[in-house]
């Protein structure tokens, strides 16, 4: 539409227009005509700003500042570091500044284990039976599925009490914001930095975001407002979650849950209390394909389950020497006492296996007490040089300064 003549009505020609028809007072008028003035640079504005950011030109003078946010890597810093050997803080399921999942259905044990697992970190005890990292491990546990009583009682029935929790920073059902956000990546990540934690714990994965659990945004979002912040300082994550209606087919929700783990380990609970780790995915190559432990109850803990070693090759010996530990006959038992108490047990053996069976755990008793005894001098730790890794993992136990309590003179 056009005048009388040729110019082409604007926005504010029209307002005065009609002000006119319908004789409306001036400060009406230049009220109106205010707003449209400001709209119309606000506009103007926004569209300069999308094409200079479409055009892809970039001021000479920002070119230094934007720069300067980035620091590439130092090849000879990198290089520097001979010792490429895998940094563990729960072998083999745990690397340091790495992230790993643990899945499974519901119900199966994934946090009693997890629990298991970072309590004994943030204590400086062994872990899983195997000597752990050697110092208390700071670590974050975002838990949004156990209550405190449930806490209470599985950490009690571990032997732990308050005084060896100072490491462990557990925050039950917080009211984080969701962490597939900007605000809640920043909150989680003040908290790492305030606390100085190693570890990040995230019970479970689907209820700390806000996003639809099937969308590959929501876990975009969560890698990176707040799981890429993380890797880049350093700091390991463990995040649970649960499986989908068939477990053989991963993690619950979109696949794009994995695409930034570097481990992924499904979790299934058997019989009379075996747990089994199975290793969905892996970067690294450090990890076993599957990794078996025995839940024991006096006191509630996870041990790694007996393999092969130096000492005892045989897979089947190995197996037997675990039935036996489990009846809680002493290492050092001769035969009479052995065979009584795996007759009580149920448990069946040949004279050969037996008699194997029983020269290994004496063997180990004696490796045990030698290196408990050498322990007390100047080097504790080249006392372990040497010894199986059944015999390490109770020698390291005892040396900690909470096993050593019960280590008679």
């Amino acid at each position: 539409m056009t005048g009388s003549n040729g110019h082409v009505p604007t926005g504010l020609d029209v307002v005065r227009g009609l002000a006119a028809v319908r004789g409306d007072g001036g400060d009406d008028v230049a009220d109106a005509v205010h707003r449209l003035r400001v709209n119309h640079q606000a506009r103007d504005l926004i569209d300069a700003e999308r094409r200079e950011a479409e055009s892809g030109d970039l001021p000479g003078d920002q070119v230094a500042d934007i720069a300067a946010k980035y620091t590439p890597l130092d090849w000879a810093e990198l290089f520097a570091a001979d010792d490429l050997a895998p940094v563990w803080l729960a072998e083999p399921i745990i690397e340091a500044g790495k992230s790993t999942a643990i899945f499974s259905p519901p119900k199966a044990g994934k946090s009693l284990v997890t629990l298991d697992i970072v309590a004994a970190l943030a204590a400086g005890r062994p872990v899983l039976g195997r000597p752990g990292p050697g110092r208390p491990v700071r670590t974050l546990y975002v838990d949004a599925e156990n209550s405190p009583t449930d806490l209470h009682q599985r950490l009690h029935a571990m032997g732990y009490g308050p005084g060896d929790l100072d490491a462990l920073v557990y925050m039950s059902f917080p009211l984080l914001p969701p962490l597939d956000t900007v605000r809640g990546g920043r909150h989680l990540r003040a908290l790492v930095a305030a606390h100085d934690v190693e570890l990040v714990v995230l019970d479970t994965v689907a209820r700390v975001v806000e996003g639809e659990e099937n969308s590959a945004d929501t876990f975009r979002g969560l890698y990176s407002h707040t799981l890429q912040h993380l890797k880049a300082d350093g700091v390991a994550v463990l995040r649970l979650d649960h499986a989908g209606k068939d477990p053989a087919k991963g993690q619950r929700g979109s696949s794009a849950k994995g695409d930034d783990l570097d481990t992924v380990w499904a979790l299934t609970a058997g019989e009379e209390g075996r747990v089994t780790l199975r290793c969905e995915r892996q970067r690294s190559g450090h990890h076993p394909l599957s990794v078996s432990m025995q839940r024991r109850t006096r006191p509630l803990r996870h041990l790694l389950v007996a393999a092969p070693t130096a000492d005892c090759p045989d897979a089947a010996i190995a197996k037997l020497i675990e039935h036996i530990d489990d009846t809680g006959v002493p290492a050092e038992a001769g035969r009479p006492t052995v065979v009584k108490a795996i007759t009580t047990a149920g448990i069946s053996a040949s004279n050969v296996d037996l008699t194997t069976a029983i020269r290994i755990r004496k063997k180990r008793a004696a490796d045990v007490a030698a290196a408990v005894a050498a322990a007390g001098g100047d080097d504790p730790q080249g006392a372990l040089d040497g010894l199986d890794p059944q015999a390490r993992a109770a020698v390291t136990e005892l040396i900690t300064p909470a096993g050593r309590e019960g280590v008679g003179e």
